[in-house]
């Protein structure tokens, strides 16, 4: 084997194009992952626990605004009828 055979090629005679076709498969190895991890992280108890929780919260705070809001419209009409 002779030296420049061993050598590295300039980085102009490398061909380092991506095409679309790269992204595309790219894309679709990163989207598999995250589903992937998603699935994993939902199997997990814990996890399901403290997402349901977030849900009654976020379920809880959103009646009590709409209750609140329909109490207030009640009582400026009552207070406008009273005038």
């Amino acid at each position: 084997m002779t030296p420049s055979a061993r050598m590295p090629q300039p980085a102009s005679s490398i061909s380092t194009k991506i095409t679309p076709d790269d992204l595309r498969h790219k894309a679709l190895a990163v989207r598999d992952m995250a589903r992937d991890e998603a699935r994993l992280a939902l199997e997990d108890h814990t996890v399901r626990i403290v997402m349901a929780s977030a849900l009654v919260f976020a379920v809880a705070v959103s009646v009590a605004y709409y209750v609140g809001t329909r109490a207030a419209a009640s009582a400026r009409s009552r207070a406008g009828a009273s005038r």
